[in-house]
C-alpha cells in the first residue's frame, strides 16, 4: 500500500440546470431546477453506482417604487445518496436541504444595490427533521446585509 495516485480521489461528475423567468410589469417569477451525477472511473473504481442529487427553485420579486424591491426564493434540494455531503464525515442516506429566503434590496445608484436577506435552513431525512444545526437544532436562521457593486 503506497500513496495514491495524484487525482485518484476526484470523480468525474457534471450538474445539468435550467432557468426558466418570466416578468410582467414589477413581478418576476422564476424556476431553477438542476441534476447532477456522479460518473465514476470505472477502470479505477470499478462499475458502483453512479450517485445523484436534483434540485429546484421557485423565486418570486416585486419591484417597488423608488428602487425598492422584495424577494422570496424557495428551494429545496434531494440528496438520496449523499452525493452532496461526500468529505462531509457522514453517512447521513435519504438526505434533502430546504431553504426559505426573504430579501429586501434597494438600488441605492445605478452601480449599488444594497440587500437585506433573512433566511431559514433545514435538513429533512426520511420525512424528519434533521437536528444538523448547533446545539441540536433542526433548523438555522441567519440573517445578511450585503452590497452588490457593479462596474
Amino acid at each position: 500500500y503506497g500513496p495514491e495516485p495524484f487525482g485518484s480521489y476526484l470523480v468525474p461528475s457534471w450538474v445539468g440546470e435550467l432557468i426558466l423567468s418570466y416578468t410582467v410589469d414589477k413581478f418576476t417569477f422564476a424556476l431553477d431546477s438542476q441534476l447532477g451525477m456522479s460518473m465514476p472511473d470505472e477502470d479505477y473504481y470499478g462499475a458502483g453506482p453512479h450517485y445523484h442529487y436534483y434540485g429546484f427553485a421557485l423565486y418570486g420579486k416585486v419591484a417597488l417604487e423608488d428602487g425598492w424591491g422584495i424577494a422570496l426564493r424557495l428551494e429545496e434540494v434531494v440528496d438520496h445518496d449523499s452525493y452532496l455531503l461526500v468529505g462531509a464525515g457522514t453517512d447521513l442516506i435519504g438526505y434533502e436541504f430546504r431553504e426559505a429566503t426573504l430579501t429586501i434590496e434597494n438600488q441605492l445608484t445605478p452601480n449599488v444595490l444594497a440587500r437585506l436577506e433573512g433566511r431559514l435552513d433545514m435538513d429533512v431525512m426520511d420525512g424528519t427533521n434533521v437536528p444538523a444545526y448547533a446545539g441540536g437544532e433542526e433548523s438555522q436562521i441567519t440573517a445578511t446585509g450585503s452590497m452588490v457593486f457593479s462596474f
